[in-house]
Parts: structure tokens; C-alpha cells; sequence
């Protein structure tokens, strides 16, 4: 126990507890935005929810090259400020029919500031407490997820769609002031290409990340499913088993990538999980919650607990390398 505690110690730095508060505000900031924006656009929901995700994907492959060239905390910041710009963007000008063009803005920002995030977790940490700062960042980052859902269902419900963005803003401000605080050298770029997978995708790890994009899914569409037919805070127990699983993946994520791909290990599995997560939220948001989308919800759930335990974990214990 003694162990533990001090193993804890060792990882929970000043600068490290200033980077997972932005993380935490990062994912905050999105998926407040997120869960209100999706019942304010009815059913063009699933336009804002892709252009969100086509925006990530896009930005996936610059991650490596952004962040051997720059400081990675200023990478996070300009980030999650250009972020806050689009979230803005909602307010400010409040066309429906532009309101895609914001969220791709929004996805692209996201992207680029989590998968900085994840590199400057790891360049504050020593070796030996990466993997248990990968966990905690991850957790802690997710948590922020589901809060941000929870309490922007709740909020808009209340007290409408500009409150819940401005709100989102001023959690996107606490995180670039929490992570402009944090020291971290400037490393000499290596080199990088502009474009390619380092920091963004994982090709080992490729199962796995289909595994955690159909959990994630299932999740999602259970969240926004629930808030549909029971009160709002109900949402507050599907957040809340999932978090039990976040730490697990993660460390799977880790021990499927050799030295110096940590990085992208993580990456992938948050872009399995927050694809995952938009679209599932997405599918039930433009769609009747009827008892006809709770059989859908649980044959998502059925497919992705079956591919778990029939195909990614054996993948898994064949293929880890750590």
C-alpha cells in the first residue's frame, strides 16, 4: 500500500496534474458543445456529428509533423483556442446550415489539441510512470466526457443552447491557462514528414481500435437513448461503467506499441473512442427512442462484447509486445 502511494505521488507532479486539468477541460469543452448542439439540430444532428469526426480524421495525419516542429504544450493551446473560435462560431452566427462547417473547424481543433495533449502527459513523465499516467490521463480526460454530457444534456433542457456553449468557453479558457503554466522544454525537431501515422494511427493495434469503436458506440447511443426515455441524470450510470473499462484499454493500447509509439498508441484509442462515441450519439440523436432503438442499442453492445472476447483478446495476448 505504501508502494502504491508513493508510485501515485511520483506521478501526480504539479505539471502533470496542470496537464490533465487541460485534458480534463479539453473533453469538457467538447462534449458540453457536443450535447447540446445535437438536440438543438434535430435531425441534421448527424451532419454536425460527421463533419465533427471528418475533421478529426483529417487532422490525425499532421499530429507528428505539428508536434516535432512546434512546442507541444503551444500546440494544445493554439488548438483548443481555435476550438473555442468555432464553438463561438455557434453562437455568434446562428445559421443551422453552417453549423457542420463550425463542427469540422471544432474536430479538427479537437484532434490536433488531444493528441498534443497525450505527447505532453508523456514528456512530463518519467519512464517508469508512463503507463500508470497514460491510465490516469485517459480516465480522467474520459471522465471529463461524460460530465460534459451529462451536465450539457441537463443544461440545455434548462436553460438553452448559448448557456451550455459559454460554458463550454470558459472551461476551454481554464484548460489553456492550466496547460500554459506547464514548463516543458522545447525538443530539436527529428525531422518528421509532414504527413503520416506516427501520433495519429496504429496499425497493429487496428482490432482493438474496432473493438473500442463499437463499445464506445454502444455507449454513446445508451447515453443519449437513456436521456431520451428517463430523467437526465440516469445518463449517469452507463458514463460511470464505462470508466471502469477506460484504464484496461488504454494499457492495452500501450503494450501493443513498440518504444517510441506510446504516443500513437493512445491516439489511436481516443480516435476509436470519440469516433465511436459521436457516432453512436449521433444515430440515436436522429432517430425515434422508441423500443425499437433499445433492441439496436443492445445488438451493439451484444456485437462489441462478442468481438472482445472472440477476436480482440486473443489478438491482444498474440500480439503485445511489452
Amino acid at each position: 500500500m505504501k508502494k502504491n502511494s508513493t508510485d501515485l505521488q511520483t506521478v501526480l507532479t504539479p505539471a502533470f496534474r496542470r496537464t490533465v486539468i487541460g485534458g480534463c477541460c479539453l473533453y469538457l469543452a467538447a462534449y458540453l458543445s457536443l450535447a447540446a448542439l445535437l438536440p438543438a439540430a434535430g435531425q441534421e444532428a448527424w451532419k454536425v456529428c460527421g463533419a465533427f469526426v471528418a475533421g478529426m480524421l483529417v487532422a490525425g495525419p499532421f499530429n507528428a509533423y505539428l508536434g516535432d516542429t512546434y512546442r507541444r504544450k503551444h500546440v494544445f493551446i493554439g488548438a483548443l483556442l481555435g476550438m473555442m473560435l468555432a464553438i463561438a462560431a455557434y453562437i455568434y452566427m446562428e445559421t443551422l446550415a453552417l453549423w457542420p462547417v463550425w463542427a469540422a473547424v471544432q474536430g479538427v481543433c479537437f484532434g490536433l489539441a488531444s493528441a498534443a495533449g497525450v505527447t505532453v502527459s508523456i514528456d512530463i513523465t518519467t519512464s517508469g510512470n508512463r503507463t500508470r499516467g497514460n491510465e490516469l490521463y485517459a480516465l480522467l480526460n474520459r471522465a471529463g466526457m461524460f460530465v460534459g454530457l451529462v451536465f450539457g444534456y441537463w443544461s440545455f433542457r434548462h436553460d438553452g443552447l448559448d448557456a451550455v456553449l459559454y460554458l463550454s468557453l470558459a472551461f476551454g479558457l481554464l484548460g489553456v491557462l492550466e496547460v500554459a503554466s506547464v514548463y516543458l522544454p522545447f525538443r530539436a525537431p527529428i525531422g518528421m514528414g509532414v504527413v503520416n501515422l506516427d501520433r495519429f494511427l496504429l496499425p497493429r493495434a487496428l482490432v482493438p481500435a474496432l473493438n473500442v469503436l463499437l463499445l464506445a458506440g454502444a455507449c454513446g447511443m445508451t447515453v443519449v437513448y437513456v436521456e431520451g426515455v428517463l430523467p437526465w441524470y440516469a445518463c449517469v450510470v452507463p458514463g460511470a461503467l464505462a470508466l471502469l473499462f477506460v484504464a484496461p484499454l488504454v494499457k492495452m493500447f500501450v503494450k501493443l506499441s513498440h518504444h517510441c509509439q506510446r504516443g500513437t498508441g493512445n491516439t489511436t484509442f481516443n480516435l476509436a473512442a470519440d469516433t465511436g462515441m459521436v457516432a453512436g450519439m449521433a444515430a440515436v440523436a436522429c432517430m425515434d427512442t422508441g423500443t425499437e432503438m433499445g433492441y439496436w442499442v443492445l445488438g451493439v453492445w451484444l456485437c462489441a462484447l462478442l468481438l472482445a472476447g472472440l477476436v480482440t483478446y486473443p489478438y491482444y495476448k498474440r500480439k503485445r509486445v511489452r
